[in-house]
């Protein structure tokens, strides 16, 4: 067999093995299997460790010791930057979902799309070919393949298309192309670490600022399709995708220059200062300002759900009209006295508990105590917030804004 055969075959092995594992999955001794293995653990009495996170210790180990010698600052400083991206991947994706670090289900598609793009790397590096060429073709490929397991699952499994599945494969890939090349080939082939060229063809011809825009891209589209899930989003999902990364790149861009680049700076420091400030704000104010537009301490919050955490933190979440018993365990978790649920412009939204009542009182079996639901549609419901907030009452907010 030429030299050249295994890493194609591997390549179209790898690839098949990637479109055909869902439906392997979906099968129920297998996922089964898979989630007892991920919450199984070894219990030493003050402490339980799952066994998945001894195996990947004891990989990672056995790793570091053989390859100790060609560990450097360098090479431990790209691990550490891999680590914070499963991080993310992990903060940002399926919140309602309440995945551990150490789930195997949730971070499949992290693993599995990094090894895609370690064995794509091997595959079209065969013959000469530029940096910045291949790791657009690994982006592309990761994408393509993706989406088409998604599109077919959809007919053989009776599933919906979920493009932040997409999303968390292409993160994963991402994820991948920084270990290969930074980790593994220690930034061979990339001349310098430049993301802001003169010229905008110059983007694309260098391979850390393809890598850099590869990077962006993949990180909004996991922001935004983590919270727009429902398959009716997806042209919502594309759009701000596309859009935000657009409007990155021309600030990118129009940054080349000193002065336009402190005018970016100092804009994007007044909102962060702002952001900062509203959050220690002691008495949070929620207003309404119309279907689709709330603010919540002055920061306005538009289209998107979002969730107020009784120490008055917040943060976008999924969209959603009705909650599944998952979604449930996660928001019982976070154990309110009150969880109040502003159900929408026309009260559509909230569903999922007692659908015909606007109050009622559920025993959260997690902590022992009993917590109340209030369900009122948006204008009510951020007039009801402000008032339970003034007289100090742990509540938690969830309001779909439609």
């Amino acid at each position: 067999m030429k030299k050249t055969a295994l890493p194609v075959f591997n390549f179209y092995a790898y690839t098949f093995l990637l479109i055909v594992t869902p439906f392997l999955m979906l099968q129920n001794y297998l996922q089964n299997a898979i989630g007892r293995l991920s919450r199984a653990t070894l219990d030493l009495g003050f402490l339980e460790i799952p066994y998945t996170v001894l195996i990947a210790v004891v990989f990672l180990s056995t790793i570091f010791f053989i390859f100790r010698k060609k560990l450097d600052i360098y090479r431990i400083t790209v691990l550490g930057i891999i680590v914070l991206f499963f991080a993310t991947g992990q903060l940002i994706a399926d919140y309602y979902f309440g995945h551990h670090f150490s789930d195997l289900q949730h971070n499949w598609h992290y693993i599995a799309y990094g090894i895609f793009s370690f064995i794509a790397f091997r595959r079209f590096s065969i013959k000469p070919v530029k940096l910045s060429v291949l790791l657009m073709k690994i982006f592309a490929m990761a994408l393509l393949i993706s989406v088409f397991d998604e599109i077919i699952q959809v007919f053989i499994s009776n599933r919906i298309f979920d493009l932040s599945d997409c999303a968390k494969d292409l993160w994963g890939s991402v994820t991948g192309m920084v270990f290969v090349f930074f980790l593994l080939e220690k930034g061979k082939n990339i001349p310098d670490y430049k993301i802001r060229h003169p010229k905008i063809k110059d983007y694309f011809s260098h391979p850390f600022s393809v890598l850099f825009l590869e990077t962006l891209l993949a990180l909004i589209f996991l922001l935004v399709s983590s919270q727009l899930t429902n398959h009716i989003y997806v042209p919502q999902v594309i759009i701000l995708t596309c859009g935000g990364g657009l409007v990155f790149f021309i600030l990118l861009h129009a940054g080349r220059t000193v002065a336009v680049r402190w005018i970016i700076r100092s804009i994007g420091l007044l909102i962060l200062t702002f952001i900062l400030y509203s959050a220690f704000l002691k008495t949070p104010v929620l207003k309404y300002h119309g279907p689709g537009k709330m603010s919540y301490n002055g920061i306005p919050i538009l289209f998107f759900d979002f969730m107020v955490y009784p120490d008055g933190g917040f943060r976008i979440v999924d969209k959603k009209e009705s909650f599944n018993i998952r979604d449930k365990y996660k928001i019982e978790s976070l154990n309110p006295d009150i969880l109040l649920i502003g159900t929408g412009s026309k009260g559509q939204g909230g569903k999922g508990w007692e659908d015909n009542a606007m109050t009622e009182m559920i025993y959260n079996k997690s902590f022992r105590q009993v917590y109340q639901i209030i369900k009122q549609p948006n204008k009510q419901a951020c007039s009801t917030f402000n008032r339970l907030k003034k007289e100090n009452k742990k509540v938690l907010l969830i309001l779909h804004n439609s």
